[in-house]
């Protein structure tokens, strides 16, 4: 039986690697944490129900 994975949003690790490879987090980067909007990475996302909704 195949596990799903579920799709990862943007973490404390994730800010950390977009500044040691590029020196700085990019602002559009910036803004989406400082306005906590999630970004899921990835080729694809399996199911659509499985992402975590919230208002924004």
């Amino acid at each position: 039986m195949a596990q799903t994975i579920a799709p990862k949003s943007v973490t404390d690790e994730y800010e950390d690697s977009l500044q040691r490879s590029e020196g700085r987090v990019q602002p559009y980067e910036q803004w989406k944490i400082d306005q906590g909007l999630p970004s899921y990475r990835g080729m694809w996302v399996e199911n659509l129900f499985d992402l975590k909704l919230a208002p924004w």
